[in-house]
């Protein structure tokens, strides 16, 4: 037996897993090429009956999305989640360092979030969206 008809085998118990496995694992697990996995799950997952299908997507710490594939019979693929806007991953970064550098607890970060969302507009609005003046006596000094 050749080492890529092992690699191989090795790469077919991963997707007959119930949980799949992401073209990463496998390319860790065989030490196959990333190029090769990809053209091999490509080529698999597009035939007129596929062998393989996309299980599920994970979020990658990066904030992009990972098929994870699985063999079986045909099913549907699962939905792609969509893209993930910059603020959102941004937003993310930002709460993920302000944790690790202890400014924020994460006991605290529930009580940070809920403190952020009862915050008022700089100017209360009426019903027809109009910014309503505040007295000079009643707006604060910086």
């Amino acid at each position: 037996m050749s080492v890529d008809h092992i690699a191989y085998t090795v790469m077919l118990e991963m997707l007959l897993d119930p949980k799949g496995a992401t073209a990463a694992r496998i390319v860790q697990e065989t030490g196959l090429h990333r190029h090769t996995v990809r053209r091999r799950l490509a080529d698999w997952h597009n035939r007129p009956k596929p062998l393989i299908y996309v299980l599920k997507w994970v979020k990658g710490k990066n904030g992009h999305w990972y098929e994870v594939w699985a063999m079986g019979l045909m099913v549907d693929d699962a939905p792609h989640p969509g893209p993930v806007l910059r603020i959102e991953s941004r937003r993310a970064l930002d709460e993920r360092k302000r944790i690790a550098s202890g400014i924020l607890p994460a006991q605290k970060k529930a009580e940070f979030s809920e403190a952020c969302r009862q915050r008022t507009l700089h100017r209360p609005r009426d019903e027809k969206n109009r910014f309503i003046p505040i007295p000079i006596a009643q707006r604060s000094q910086p």
